[in-house]
């Protein structure tokens, strides 16, 4: 039984982390674009 919460915390960890990067690039990425349009403009 320890196994499992140990080995299913870690499971949770690594999703929430990997979501937590994912969010964070699309973010950064939305930035740069948002940026970009704007020099493009003026």
């Amino acid at each position: 039984m320890q196994l499992y919460r140990a080995t299913s915390s870690s499971f949770l960890e690594k999703l929430i982390i990997g979501y937590g990067s994912h969010y964070a690039v699309r973010e950064s990425l939305s930035r740069l674009s948002q940026k970009a349009e704007k020099t493009r403009k003026s």
